[in-house]
């Protein structure tokens, strides 16, 4: 009886152990599930999260083409009323419609995966994300390359214009006030034309004056006419003058605005209203020397003209120009000595610039501003050491005759007045008697003689120049005339 019990135990160990391990097994299985499930969930999760930033991302770059479109779009339409972009603006229009139908797509995409994460779980949704990025991606490049082509067609439609505006200028059938309208259409579209069309339109501008027929030249000048150009470029030029930061852009903005401005102050009704404007105060508000080129100076580094020239924003030029053409009238010089800080600016130019053209035109300025006897007074008092300045700088720009000439010229409109003399140190006219003994040429030595005998009208400036080597050059100034070749022989 024991015998059978123990042959029916054993018999059941056999199947006892199968289910051990068929439950061991079992248990793997659903470990391995939950594993699976695990990452399927984590799966989904990442690609949901991929999802949402590659939606924000189509949206944000959507948004920013349709302000980009719609600020492109308005800027057009200002120059509507003058050329027709009929063409331009339709093709704006397919544009922010094909936008419009992206970010639609681009929802329904939405919808579409969120019930595929539903229903067909991770290997699904992945599909589908994948098929919509690819859509969205392959849209957009067209997109972008869309947005580029009107860009360019943009520009070029524009340029065209241009050719319309050169042959104005130069016709003989359109009259002054048309030929600054251009000028006027120019500044007010000067973003859209190129760098080169800019220089073309100017430059056949300036033929209108810059001519060797005097009377074509003086006819510019003494023009009467009714066109508000010159006040539209200030009010730009305001404008541009308040945007913050000022950066390239900007910096490339101004110089074109007061390139424009410039060949327009030539003519003398322009002139006027520009003053009447507070110009002046405009250009003033503009014109410095950038602080490295001050520490360039003042360390005596010296640096590859190239660098120099990276350093100083190209608009000072323009507008050192259009200060100078502004104190042709006695109301624009008055302007300019009313400023608190004009005669400094143009002191800093001076003694730390080394450009030609700049320095040429800050002498200018002073000379012509010393010239007026209401003002001369008073601006001498307050810049004692502007005497010393001129005559310092004589030695120190003697690489130019064209800055040697106008630094004479500031310089004998100072010493005019003898009581103003003894302001200047005896040590700077070793230079000047250098200039007038062995000069580049005659205008040098006329300009340098009239300076010396300035200094001779005060007798201790005469001895002093006698005894460093100019006694034969007192001399010759002693007589009625100077003349060079005499004194030479």
């Amino acid at each position: 009886m024991e015998a059978l019990t123990l042959n029916k135990e054993i018999e059941k160990i056999p199947t006892k152990y199968e289910m051990l391990q068929m439950d061991q097994t079992l248990k793997r299985l659903i470990a391995d599930i939950e594993s699976i499930r695990n990452d399927q969930l984590t799966q989904k999760e990442l690609d949901i999260i991929r999802q949402e930033e590659a939606d924000a991302f189509f949206k944000k770059t959507a948004n920013d083409y349709f302000n980009k479109l719609r600020e492109m779009d308005n800027q057009i339409r200002g120059i509507a009323e003058e050329k027709a972009i009929l063409k331009l603006e339709s093709k704006l229009s397919i544009i922010e419609q094909e936008l419009i139908d992206i970010k639609n797509k681009a929802k329904g995409g939405n919808a579409q995966i969120q019930g595929k994460h539903q229903m067909q779980g991770v290997g699904g949704t992945a599909g589908m994300i994948g098929m919509s990025n690819l859509g969205f991606a392959e849209k957009f490049d067209v997109l972008v390359e869309e947005v580029n082509q009107l860009w360019s067609f943009n520009q070029r439609f524009i340029d065209e214009q241009v050719v319309d505006a050169i042959a104005t200028i130069r016709s003989t059938e359109h009259s002054l006030r048309e030929k600054f309208n251009e000028m006027d259409w120019l500044a007010r579209n000067a973003e859209f034309l190129s760098p080169d069309s800019i220089t073309k339109t100017l430059l056949t501008f300036k033929e209108l004056y810059n001519t060797e027929h005097v009377n074509l030249k003086n006819a510019y000048i003494s023009a009467k006419h009714t066109s508000h150009a010159v006040i539209t470029v200030i009010n730009l030029l305001e404008h541009t003058k308040q945007l913050q930061p000022r950066d390239e852009e900007t910096m490339s903005r101004l110089a074109i605005l007061t390139s424009i401005l410039e060949p327009l102050l030539i003519n003398d009704m322009n002139l006027d209203k520009a003053i009447e404007a507070r110009l002046m105060d405009l250009l003033l508000s503009l014109l410095y020397v950038p602080e490295e080129i001050k520490i360039v100076a003042k360390t005596g580094y010296e640096e590859d003209p190239e660098t120099v020239r990276r350093k100083m924003p190209v608009y000072l030029k323009y507008c050192l120009r259009c200060v100078t053409s502004c104190v042709r009238s006695p109301v624009g010089v008055m302007d300019f000595y009313k400023n608190q800080t004009s005669v400094m600016q143009i002191i800093d130019f001076l003694e730390y610039v080394r450009d030609e053209e700049i320095l040429a035109n800050s002498a200018k300025v002073v000379r012509i501003v010393l010239r007026d006897d209401k003002i001369f007074e008073n601006l001498v008092n307050k810049y004692q050491e502007l005497g010393n300045i001129l005559i310092g700088s004589l030695q120190k720009y003697a690489f130019s005759e064209v800055v040697i000439i106008e630094l004479l010229a500031a310089l004998r409109n100072f010493t005019r007045v003898p009581a103003k003399i003894p302001l200047i140190a005896k040590t700077h006219l070793g230079t000047l008697v250098s200039l007038a003994v062995k000069p580049p040429n005659e205008r040098v030595f006329n300009m340098a003689a009239q300076c010396l005998r300035n200094f001779t009208k005060i007798p201790d400036y005469e001895r002093h120049i006698k005894q460093i080597g100019g006694h034969d050059m007192v001399l010759v100034l002693s007589g009625d005339t100077v003349n060079k070749f005499n004194f030479k022989k």
